[in-house]
C-alpha cells in the first residue's frame, strides 16, 4: 500500500545494493537522496529481511516497491519523507480464508428417510435448515442429502402433517415418522368430486368416526350408521339378519334423480353388491 505526491514521482535515484538488510538499504537511500525514513512501531522488527537494490535514475516509488515487496511491509510518502509500517491487509485476508476454511470445516452431510405413520415413504416433504435458506425435499422413497452445520436444527414439513424440529448434534442419519396433523385434516371435506377447504363448503357435511361404528353391536355398517348422524334413515325391509337395509339422507324426494343416496367408496361409485 502506498501514497506518493509529485515531488516522490519526479525523484530519481541511482544506487546499488545486494543481499543487504532493509534497515541498511534504507540508510543507504536516506544517503543518496533527499528523503528521510520514518519506521513506525512493529515495522521495526522487519528491518532485518535481505533485500538488493539496482536502480539507475529510477524513482523512489519504484525502489520502495522493489525493496518492500513481499516483506509485509507497507509504506507512505508525502514530500520528502517516507513513513514505513506493518501492513495489516494480507494478515486481514488470510484470517478471512482461515475463518471462511473453517466454517466449511465445520459443515456436515446429513442423510435420512422420512415416513409417515403406516411406514410409507412421503415424497416432497421440506427439510429446512432452521434460520437458513439451506434445504431441500425427499425423492420418491422418502430419502434426502443435505449439507448442514454441525449443531444444525431441521424442520421437516408436509402438507397435513405436523411440522418438526430435529437437533442434528452428533448425528449423520435420520429416520423420521411425521404424524397426521388432525386439526388439519378437519379442515377439509371429502365429497363425492373431491376435497374442499370446510370454510368454503356450502352444504351439510356430518363425520361418523370408525370408533363410533365398531362400538355399536351390528353385522352391517349401514345399520350402524342409524342415529349417528341427523337426517339419516335407516329402514330394513324384513326381518331377515342377512337383509341389507336402504337408507334415506334427508327424506325421500328429489326432483330429477332417485332417491338412494349416491356412495363414493374410494372415489369410485358403489351401487352395493
Amino acid at each position: 500500500m502506498t501514497a506518493e505526491n509529485t515531488y516522490s514521482q519526479q525523484a530519481e535515484v541511482s544506487l546499488r545494493l545486494n543481499n543487504v538488510t532493509l534497515k541498511t538499504a534504507i540508510s543507504e537511500i536516506e544517503k543518496e537522496s533527499d528523503y528521510v525514513f520514518l519506521i513506525i512501531d512493529e515495522a521495526k522488527n522487519e528491518l532485518d529481511a535481505i533485500t538488493s537494490i539496482n536502480a539507475n535514475k529510477e524513482s523512489i516509488s519504484n525502489i520502495l516497491k522493489s525493496i518492500f515487496d513481499g516483506t509485509g511491509l507497507g509504506y507512505n510518502v508525502v514530500e520528502r519523507q517516507v513513513s514505513v509500517y506493518k501492513d495489516e491487509t494480507n494478515k486481514k485476508a488470510d484470517a478471512k480464508t482461515v475463518v471462511s476454511a473453517v466454517a466449511q470445516q465445520q459443515k456436515k452431510k446429513i442423510t435420512g428417510v422420512i415416513l409417515d405413520d403406516y411406514g410409507e415413504s412421503v415424497i416432497g416433504a421440506n427439510i429446512m435448515e432452521k434460520g437458513t435458506s439451506n434445504g431441500t425435499v425427499t425423492d420418491f422413497d422418502g430419502n434426502f442429502t443435505l449439507e448442514v452445520a454441525n449443531n444444525a436444527t431441521l424442520q421437516v414439513s408436509y402438507i397435513g402433517y405436523i411440522t418438526q424440529e430435529i437437533n442434528t448434534a452428533g448425528k449423520t442419519s435420520f429416520n423420521i415418522i411425521l404424524i397426521e396433523d388432525t386439526q388439519a385434516l378437519d379442515e377439509v371435506v371429502v365429497v363425492a368430486y373431491g376435497e374442499q377447504k370446510r370454510s368454503a363448503f356450502s352444504g351439510s357435511a356430518a363425520v361418523v368416526s370408525s370408533e363410533s361404528i365398531s362400538r355399536r353391536p351390528v353385522s352391517n355398517v349401514m345399520n350402524a350408521l342409524e342415529g349417528m348422524s341427523a337426517g339419516v334413515q335407516v329402514q330394513t325391509s324384513s326381518g331377515s339378519p342377512t337383509a341389507s337395509p336402504s337408507f334415506r339422507i334427508r327424506g325421500a324426494s328429489s326432483i330429477n334423480a332417485g332417491t338412494e343416496p349416491l356412495i363414493v367408496l374410494d372415489g369410485v361409485p358403489y351401487e352395493g353388491g
